[in-house]
């Protein structure tokens, strides 16, 4: 018997680990570990670095191409484009707007007070 939901979950952990790598990547370019205008890493090396499939890595490195981090120079390899830095963060700041709403959304679903949770979450920002 064939368990179905097998594949999904597979296809879940992969998307999962892919987004988890492909942030981590983008923060060591907001960071500055990784440099605009610097090599990036090759995908055998993405794929040991993370202990991820080759085949993850490229997807990793086709989504960064395709959203503008990166850019292949032929025959020599991907490279982080210039000017990339603040596109990133307002990316992330803008997941992050999206995410902190659908949490407030669920909290005054449960009845809770949106204005309690703000005020904490400013406090746990003040340490």
């Amino acid at each position: 018997m064939i368990n179905r939901n097998s594949s999904a979950k597979n296809s879940f952990k992969e998307e999962s680990v892919l987004k988890e790598v492909q942030n981590d990547l983008e923060f060591k370019i907001i960071t500055g570990e990784l440099a605009p205008g610097e090599k990036f890493p090759p995908i055998r090396d993405l794929a040991e670095m993370y202990d991820i499939g080759t085949s993850t890595a490229q997807k990793i490195v086709n989504n960064l191409s395709s959203e503008d981090i990166i850019v292949k120079k032929r025959g020599v390899g991907f490279f982080i484009k210039p000017y990339v830095k603040g596109k990133l963060i307002d990316k992330h700041t803008a997941e992050c707007r999206r995410m902190f709403r659908i949490a407030i959304d669920y909290a005054v679903e449960l009845g809770l007070d949106s204005k309690a949770i703000v005020e904490e979450l400013l406090e746990v920002e003040k340490k």
